[in-house]
């Protein structure tokens, strides 16, 4: 009983850290607009632009529409060097829960790519390196989608700092609360978890809140956390292993068109980009060669930025096939054009000699598939689709795949939970429940411990 009183006492106090941890600069109620049928890439307008003012619970929107968005903000003097962070809000929090019923979008801060907006990245991080003086240009190119005469509510935009020991504190103290819930109720570290963190609690003076003093204290508590985790190293095991990195699987043309697809690339990888700046241990895969190609014809300066990164082994070019293809109507000459093409643009545009099948997503696999990825020179084929057979559960999750003709590949699942599924993911969440889950589920257990959770969101987010 006092245990739950604790823990409820901890999860009611990192709300409030969590929303002191914001300090405002600006809200930014209106902006303009207008609707672009050329459907630009970039924020460069020739001739005159029918430019219309939106405000604040103005609706806007319409089937498969472009519309450009712009702002110029004058920053207070006193910003300096610190960094800034941009809410967009082009929709109602609440009001859109099925993908792709949002609005996607692309930033540019003063003519610069920044990333995607969109249902799950509504904040972006202004690098003190774009800012240029006191003075922000921002635009946004808006999608509306295709789920029929979408109409959403402009909610303005904010730009706010946020407290760095207030976000570490909150973070790390919320990871703490989440992986008690994974450990057993007697469990010698779970015991000794919940009593430093809340040790470090009772060390914030939340009788001044956003004072001096509060902040003050907010990162004496997470110097005082980080000490008494190192504490606990005694209880560090080096097994099971799970190995992470970022990734988003886009589907080429699901809900659809191509060009939306090319959209998509445009925005995934520009804020794969931004998190690179914001987290330099980041790092990030991507498997389908078709939207490098695409991203290099309509944006060769942010493909310039990804080939830099992959030099710099923070992004994981691999796949192999030119898109994550179908394998059940397709015949083998479509398969192994599919990895020839691929293979071929990785290598000539970015050195990568890629020797995996990556295939998350794809809904079965002919038998003839293991012979045609080892004579096109690759050993590996990794998915999760499989699992998503609700009846004949496949007993193996690391496993020689033998096909038709006697060829054995080396293959996995990925095993990550999903919270709300029976299911292994590829849209993984990095949290205790799937750290914890992705080695629950593994089968194999007596052969291998380590294991790759992809964390990240598709389909352009």
């Amino acid at each position: 009983m006092l245990e739950n009183i604790t823990k409820k006492k901890l999860e009611n106090g990192l709300r409030e850290v969590k929303k002191l941890q914001t300090l405002s600069i600006l809200e930014i109620p209106q902006m303009e607009y207008f609707e672009d049928k050329e459907r630009r890439f970039k924020p460069e307008f020739n001739g005159s632009i029918d430019w219309k003012k939106i405000e604040k619970e103005e609706k806007w929107g319409g089937y498969d529409k472009v519309f450009w968005f712009k702002k110029n903000i004058e920053l207070p003097e006193n910003i300096g060097e610190e960094r800034l962070f941009l809410r967009v809000s082009l929709e109602k929090d609440g009001d859109l829960d099925v993908i792709p019923d949002y609005p996607e979008s692309l930033l540019f801060v003063n003519g610069q790519f920044v990333q995607g907006i969109d249902k799950y990245h509504k904040e972006a991080l202004i690098s003190p390196k774009i800012v240029q003086g006191n003075a922000l240009s921002i635009y946004l190119r808006s999608w509306t989608g295709l789920r029929g005469e979408l109409n959403y509510i402009f909610s303005g935009l904010e730009l706010y700092k946020i407290e760095k020991y207030s976000q570490k504190y909150y973070f790390l103290a919320k990871n703490i609360l989440d992986t008690i819930d994974q450990l057993g109720e007697n469990d010698i570290v779970r015991v000794k978890l919940l009593n430093i963190l809340n040790k470090s609690y009772k060390r914030i003076n939340f009788t001044k809140p956003r004072s001096k003093e509060y902040y003050e204290s907010i990162k004496d508590s997470y110097n005082f956390l980080q000490e008494e985790l190192k504490k606990l190293r005694n209880f560090k095991m080096d097994s099971p292993k799970v190995v992470l990195t970022g990734h988003s699987h886009i589907d080429m043309a699901w809900l659809w068109t191509i060009l939306h697809t090319r959209e998509k690339a445009q925005r995934t990888f520009s804020t794969v980009l931004n998190l690179m700046q914001e987290y330099p241990e980041y790092i990030f895969m991507h498997s389908s060669p078709a939207l490098y190609k695409f991203l290099k014809n309509d944006y060769p300066e942010l493909y310039e930025k990804v080939k830099e990164k992959i030099k710099e082994g923070k992004w994981e070019a691999t796949g192999g096939m030119w898109i994550e293809s179908d394998s059940n109507i397709s015949p083998g000459e479509f398969l192994i054009r599919q990895i020839l093409f691929g293979k071929r643009f990785l290598k000539e545009e970015f050195g990568v000699d890629s020797k995996v099948v990556w295939l998350p997503d794809a809904f079965g696999y002919t038998y003839a598939l293991p012979q045609i990825i080892k004579k096109s020179g690759m050993k590996y084929f990794a998915t999760t689709k499989i699992s998503w057979n609700e009846i004949n559960k496949f007993p193996y999750d690391t496993f020689w795949w033998k096909g038709i003709d006697g060829t054995k590949i080396l293959s996995h699942f990925i095993t990550t939970p999903d919270r709300n599924n029976y299911f292994y993911t590829y849209n993984g969440m990095v949290e205790p429940f799937t750290i914890k889950g992705i080695w629950d589920n593994y089968k194999q257990k007596d052969i291998n411990d380590e294991l790759l959770l992809v964390f990240g969101w598709g389909d352009g987010g």
